[in-house]
């Protein structure tokens, strides 16, 4: 099936190009389906390989009125980074849903369903990806409904998963008033597990406390430290999933780990506390370095945390376990906004990169390219 797929380009001039191509699927075969993509949101994943850190502000149109293009700029600083993609055009889009068109003998089943995939170049027409790649979605629930139902949903259920796979019985997350930090809380409320939420503004208190969140710090406010200290006494938090990744506050949610731990010592100890405290960084809001003035606590860890090698580690009976509550509670619990929706020319207008790029509460965007 030939039909239209976004690519990303890094040129050697310090550029990033973004522009569609005609690309042939070609025919599944025997374990694989043909999907046509009606609907695919725009996750930071995407924009991270999407722009390639380009500044959204440099956007400029290079294309013509019947093939829109962009260009951006990447900063000179950047570019070392994503030097090794010069000259190799990348699909974009981490997930998406639609109707499965064309499936091999062992995918019949799948023929005509409306599911959800995760693949690698969802921002297209028409995509080929193993059958086992899909899920197939419940009835009454359309494409855009169920595009973002992959991977924020199981995202945040393995956080849970390994906050008690790792012996914690609470929980912190940061830019809590993300789609991924709003469906963490319900599934926190849902589930009963104490969590502390952290945000930067009012309004986004308000959004998570509308939605049952007990323990919400805002970190502008001056009273933050005495209120997060008193957040993590109240749900003994050992383990945060921090989105920002950089700046000072990795190293405050340890610093009130500990205190909280210390407390609860029988004894002094001059190497703190034992008790382990984890911060996981899962995004880059701020690419400035970490900053942590510790004292003698010895007991503590900062690492990256990526879904992926979590994902493919479950067995196909807890993937089908989650998948079934996610089905389930598509239009309540994992329900995703979307704050508008282009078309993949749209989408490659300046005006719209500044739009969709923003990093910002309410702002996530949803791609239908068949529009």
């Amino acid at each position: 099936m030939i039909g239209r797929k976004l690519f990303s380009l890094v040129q050697a001039d310090g550029a990033v190009a973004l522009y569609t191509e005609e690309v042939d699927t070609g025919p599944p075969a025997a374990d694989e389906v043909v999907v046509r993509i009606d609907a695919a949101p725009v996750n930071p994943s995407d924009l991270l390989l999407l722009l390639a850190t380009a500044d959204p502000a440099t956007a400029r149109s290079t294309g013509t009125a019947d093939r829109p293009a962009m260009q951006a700029t990447i900063p000179a600083h950047q570019r070392a980074t994503v030097a090794p993609r010069v000259g190799i055009p990348m699909p974009v889009g981490n997930e998406g849903a639609g109707t499965v068109i064309a499936a091999g003998a062992d995918a019949a089943h799948l023929l005509g369903k409306t599911v959800a995939c995760l693949g690698r170049g969802m921002f297209a027409q028409y995509i080929r990806v193993p059958a086992a790649a899909c899920h197939v979605l419940p009835d009454g629930v359309t494409a855009a409904q169920g595009a973002a139902s992959l991977i924020n949903p199981l995202t945040a259920l393995m956080m849970v998963e390994v906050m008690g796979a790792e012996g914690h019985g609470a929980l912190v997350h940061t830019a809590a008033a993300s789609s991924l930090g709003q469906m963490l809380n319900r599934i926190c409320v849902e589930d009963g597990v104490p969590l502390v939420n952290i945000v930067r503004r009012q309004d986004q208190a308000d959004l998570l406390r509308n939605q049952g969140a007990r323990h919400v710090c805002i970190t502008s406010e001056a009273d933050f430290p005495a209120r997060l200290l008193e957040a993590l006494d109240e749900t003994g938090a050992t383990i945060a999933f921090d989105a920002i990744g950089g700046g000072p506050l990795i190293g405050q949610l340890l610093d009130g780990m500990e205190t909280v731990a210390i407390r609860r010592l029988p004894h002094y100890s001059r190497y703190g506390s034992m008790t382990r405290k984890t911060v996981y960084i899962y995004g880059l809001l701020d690419s400035w370095p970490i900053q942590y003035h510790r004292g003698f606590d010895f007991s503590w860890n900062v690492a990256g945390w990526l879904l992926t090698p979590y994902f493919e580690a479950l067995s196909k009976q807890r993937l089908a376990e989650l998948w079934h509550r996610i089905s389930a509670q598509l239009t309540t619990t994992f329900a995703t906004r979307f704050a508008d929706t282009l078309s993949l020319d749209e989408m490659l207008a300046p005006v719209a990169v500044e739009r969709y790029a923003q990093k910002a509460t309410g702002r996530k965007f949803l791609i239908a390219p068949h529009a």
